[in-house]
């Protein structure tokens, strides 16, 4: 109670009689959850130059990179669950708004695509612990996140690689994404019998292969598969 009442304090010298949140989060080294979705909404989109002014926005006062990268993966954690559409699951204890726009990313976003985000950032936690500059180290975490929302899907990936014999992951970028984040249904998918031939040989070259590239696609699209 004595450190609440400090705070307030301390709350109460910088804003006056109007507190604002804003500010509260700042001397408190915290960064607001609703800041924090509107960032994954920018990294989504694959904008790495608004995400990367987003960032250093939210480094003003006492922000630090390690609290962005948390609260980045707290986000991706209820952006998850509120894909399940489940009250139970979802709790009580996030604001209206912060529910609002969960729910619109986690409508418009496939599940690959976060459980990938949220790979490439918990591997950041690591990294920023060792950085030299761990602002730096943050700006290019984001730079990475940003890029893998608007690759290609997992699937074209690996049979890009096995149709063509590639086994190095840089020829890759000259693929274009061309299906929206949110995968089709697989009753929307026709498949005629030389495709379904195809697919099927392509899988089990999948599950054969010992190519360093596929390895490398698997590992940063966690759970994926080349769609039949």
């Amino acid at each position: 109670v004595r450190d609440a009442l400090s705070i307030l304090d301390q709350v109460v010298v910088n804003c006056g009689t109007m507190i604002k949140s804003q500010k509260v989060n700042e001397l408190l080294g915290k960064i607001s959850k609703i800041e924090a979705l509107l960032l994954v909404e920018l990294i989504l989109a694959g904008n790495t130059k608004e995400a990367l002014k987003k960032c250093r926005y939210l480094m003003v006062g006492n922000g630090s990179p390690a609290n962005l990268l948390s609260e980045l993966l707290q986000c991706i954690h209820f952006l998850s669950i509120t894909s399940l559409k489940d009250n139970e699951l979802n709790g009580e204890d996030s604001l209206v708004e912060e529910k609002t726009i969960a729910q619109r990313l986690s409508n418009s976003t496939d599940m690959v695509v976060l459980t990938s985000l949220w790979q490439i950032l918990f591997k950041g936690v690591e990294e920023l612990r060792v950085a030299f500059e761990p602002f730096t180290c943050l700006e290019m975490l984001l730079f990475r996140a940003c890029h893998m929302s608007i690759m290609p899907t997992p699937d074209a990936l690996i049979k890009s690689v096995l149709e063509n014999g590639q086994n190095d992951l840089r020829h890759i970028y000259s693929l274009e994404r061309k299906s929206p984040l949110k995968t089709k249904p697989k009753s929307e998918i026709i498949e005629t019998e030389g495709d379904r031939t195809k697919n099927n040989l392509v899988d089990r070259s999948v599950e054969n292969s010992d190519s360093k590239t596929v390895k490398e696609i698997l590992d940063i699209f966690p759970g994926s598969k080349v769609n039949r």
